[in-house]
């Protein structure tokens, strides 16, 4: 999800009324960016709001039949219930407060809950679109769960050539191990030769050390090795 991009321009000039001139215009639009900063900033800040309650009602438990809502509790007498809810709830954020990280944000959980719904067109595509023009923890993120759309449909190239654009680009909320352990599963009916290669990889690239224990990474890459010889 990424903040408003910010340009500046320069002017050179030969003549000191030009100069004025143009320091007026400067300090004009200096003051307009300003405008338009906090503008985004207070967009920013709604939309930030918003998103809690989103979150709220999509992590909000789902009761038990013939079980009576505690007051003052989110909550839903059907997953179907919860995932239209909190769907409106981030589509609203993703439509209101466009060019907002957090309206970013919300067009993932908007996709994901679309899933949710059963809609799987409208989430694929919302999906395909932040993968392709999102950058960062949203890029991978989106491409990751793509992917697994991909996989359950019976696209595995395609889910393939997405774990190793995130593999190439890992981030903060996708490691490169995450994406990685996909791939080698993707790997272990079409190709167990390039599924053990990639789990040696991972096993090679995550070593135990005493500062740094064994990463789950590695101790799921070598089950992993073992149950394929």
């Amino acid at each position: 999800m990424a903040g408003a991009a910010q340009q500046t321009a320069h002017w050179t000039v030969a003549h000191r009324r030009t100069l004025i001139i143009t320091g007026s215009i400067v300090l004009v639009l200096a003051v307009a960016g300003l405008l338009g900063w906090r503008w985004l900033l207070s967009q920013d800040a709604q939309a930030s709001n918003e998103m809690a309650k989103a979150l709220e009602a999509y992590n909000a438990p789902v009761l038990a039949p013939g079980a009576i809502a505690q007051p003052g509790e989110v909550s839903f007498h059907s997953a179907a219930e919860r995932a239209k809810t909190a769907h409106d709830k981030f589509q609203h954020i993703a439509d209101t407060y466009k060019h907002t990280h957090t309206a970013d944000f919300a067009a993932y959980f908007a996709a994901a809950t679309s899933l949710d719904m059963g809609d799987n067109a409208a989430g694929e595509k919302g999906l395909k679109d932040l993968a392709d023009n999102a950058t960062g923890d949203l890029a991978a993120l989106s491409k990751m769960a793509l992917a697994a759309i991909y996989r359950n449909t019976s696209r595995d190239n395609q889910a393939i050539d997405l774990y190793k654009q995130v593999i190439d680009r890992p981030t903060n909320a996708v490691g490169k191990a995450a994406a990685q352990l996909e791939l080698a599963a993707v790997y272990e009916a079409k190709s167990p030769a390039d599924a053990k290669k990639v789990y040696q990889d991972i096993i090679k690239e995550n070593p135990v050390t005493k500062e740094s224990p064994k990463s789950g990474a590695s101790t799921t890459a070598e089950e992993k090795l073992k149950a394929l010889k």
